[in-house]
């Protein structure tokens, strides 16, 4: 539940509360059921909610990794050593010296390249 903001858990309370208002009755403990939608249901929507988030951001990831790859002119074989070195641990500074490019054209075809 650390995920979700405080703000709209408070909303979530308040709404709940509001709902609670219409059933009121001797047989019907409100408490119990917001105790139970808080600590059990919400928990679940969230942990639901948040690995669907964390498969879209993958794939927009990958996403824009490609969009960036087909939309500028590059060259296949120095993104294949750059993400070579990138790997091997070497610098930008090092791998521009290696492909000929400048360190910050290493660092923005890295982030290109979906590496970075």
């Amino acid at each position: 539940m650390s995920k979700i903001d405080p703000a709209i858990l408070d909303q979530f309370r308040t709404e709940l509360r509001q709902i609670g208002y219409k059933y009121i009755n001797n047989l019907l403990e409100w408490n119990h059921v917001t105790f139970i939608l808080e600590n059990e249901i919400l928990p679940i929507i969230n942990k639901a909610v948040l690995a669907r988030f964390e498969v879209l951001e993958q794939e927009n990831k990958q996403l824009k990794a490609r969009f960036n790859q087909l939309s500028f002119s590059n060259d296949p074989g120095r993104d294949r050593r750059m993400i070579e070195l990138f790997k091997l641990g070497y610098s930008r500074g090092r791998i521009a010296k290696e492909v000929r490019m400048s360190k910050w054209g290493v660092s923005k075809a890295l982030r290109r390249l979906g590496v970075n």
